[in-house]
């Protein structure tokens, strides 16, 4: 594929992710899907990175120097975006029945209470910190109460209720949301580098001089993020209700969330196999 193609396609998935997130605008939501509000906010955070990335693409010039893509800062918004999907395929999709799901955001609730293990020194947060204690506590009834957290091992129930809300790894979570757990862990290891400032990734700095090069390695992490807004575009439409009866994903619109959705599930058989 041309990279001018491949930038017209990335270019069409973010307008279509954008297109679906804005068809509930304005409308009332039904109290019974008030959680999928969480849904929206994790879309936004991958809207955003793609975003972001988008404009990295484009490269910059600063003063003087020769033109640059910063594709190393591509690589951790690309797994950032990629973490994030995960989470809502997690929470939203993966859950069997509605045992399962409220378990799951319970969890994730109770996880993003991290600053209740640290007691304010100072007045002024105390009672912050004494509301966030009162919902923790909440949130660990409501777990312990679910059937689900009942089929867990004690071990495993005691980290859930320690704030650990993924049952998992985040291999397994890429394979519970279709990716095959041998290309999943290359590409992530891969962008990894990256965050965790592995010495590969710095040498790929070091030596990614030209232009060309750079656009080449930016081009791996569009690649990436395509599949990722076509998958959980078909996710989203799927998991709220509403969606189903305004967006019709098998329409010749829409195609291109199913050719990229396929083609990330294609390469990650056909990469495991080699």
């Amino acid at each position: 594929m041309r990279n001018e193609d491949h930038v017209i396609d990335f270019d069409t998935l973010i307008d279509i992710f954008i297109e679906i997130g804005s068809h509930l605008q304005g409308e009332k939501i039904d109290p019974e899907f008030t959680y999928l509000y969480n849904a929206e906010g994790l879309g936004k955070k991958i809207l955003n990175h793609a975003l972001t990335v988008r404009t990295l693409f484009n490269g910059y010039t600063y003063k003087s120097f020769e033109p640059q893509i910063d594709f190393s800062s591509m690589a951790i918004l690309t797994r950032a975006a990629l973490e994030t999907y995960l989470t809502l395929n997690y929470l939203f999709v993966a859950p069997k029945d509605r045992d399962e799901l409220e378990f799951k955001l319970n969890s994730w609730y109770l996880g993003g209470l991290d600053r209740i293990k640290y007691k304010p020194a100072f007045a002024d947060n105390l009672q912050k910190w004494q509301e966030e204690m009162l919902q923790a506590e909440e949130l660990k009834k409501k777990i312990q109460a679910s059937c689900f957290f009942a089929g867990l091992k004690p071990n495993r129930q005691k980290d859930v209720l320690s704030g650990d809300w993924k049952l998992g790894g985040w291999f397994e979570l890429a394979k519970s949301a279709g990716f095959n757990e041998g290309y999943f862990r290359k590409q992530y290891m891969f962008l990894s580098s990256y965050s965790h400032s592995n010495r590969l990734s710095v040498i790929q700095i070091q030596q990614t001089k030209k232009f060309s090069e750079q656009t080449e390695m930016a081009n791996a992490f569009i690649g990436i993020l395509m599949v990722l807004l076509a998958k959980h575009s078909y996710d989203y439409v799927h998991i709220i209700p509403p969606l189903k009866n305004k967006v019709d994903l098998t329409s010749e619109k829409y195609q291109i969330i199913r050719i990229y959705k396929n083609i990330g599930e294609r390469l990650s058989n056909e990469l495991n196999t080699e």
